[in-house]
């Protein structure tokens, strides 16, 4: 089939802008090209940011809460002509790094190696109104590609509110491939919430120590 069209139709309290084109010499393109086919059991990944729109109301509790982001409207053709199309119920998602405590990674390669040990720093932000009493601990699954390799259950006491704290970890890759890093688990000691930090990026795992070599 085809796709004609992708578009993420954002609810009244966002603005969305699609993107999904690059620029070039001969001016702007779709990523997969003018003709954009699909294979049987191929996928497409497409990708939107959406801003709140200035005025909107509790701005923080929108962000900080599961909201409605909009819908997507899809149309295609099959090989034989014929159009389809689909438009879903409003999505709804929580907006990226808001809630009381935030993880980001700062610094990880792009590309690993197949079983060879790679570094992974990561930034842990208090971003409430008191301080933390926090437990960092490594949560490894067979079913990831990527394995936790050191010291789990590290404590962080007395967290300020907004400030941060950077942690270096050590990582295996053990399935080639595109990966995600997953089994980053917070607990707060004193209302005993426990955060799970999941798919928090992706790495590119070969069998080639060329490929290494040439990202670095």
């Amino acid at each position: 089939m085809c796709l004609e069209k992708v578009a993420l139709e954002p609810s009244p309290n966002f603005s969305s802008r699609q993107l999904n084109t690059v620029e070039t010499d001969k001016g702007v393109i779709p990523v997969f090209g003018e003709v954009n086919c699909l294979n049987p059991q191929d996928s497409r990944q497409y990708l939107f940011c959406l801003t709140p729109k200035p005025g909107t109301q509790s701005y923080s509790k929108l962000v900080k809460n599961v909201a409605s982001i909009g819908k997507l409207d899809i149309v295609w053709r099959t090989s034989m002509g014929e159009r389809g199309r689909l438009q879903t119920s409003q999505l709804e998602r929580m907006a990226p790094g808001y809630g009381e405590i935030r993880l980001i990674i700062t610094e990880i390669p792009s590309i690993v190696i197949l079983e060879k040990p790679f570094p992974v720093t990561i930034k842990i932000i208090n971003a409430c109104d008191r301080s933390l009493d926090l437990l960092f601990t490594l949560r490894n699954s067979f079913s990831n590609g990527i394995l936790w390799h050191g010291i789990s259950g590290q404590k962080f006491n007395n967290l300020e509110k907004g400030s941060h704290i950077s942690v270096s970890l050590e990582a295996i890759p053990v399935r080639p491939g595109l990966q995600s890093v997953s089994g980053l688990v917070i607990k707060e000691l004193f209302l005993k919430r426990i955060y799970n930090f999941n798919d928090v990026t992706q790495v590119f795992v070969t069998t080639d120590h060329h490929s290494n070599e040439k990202s670095s």
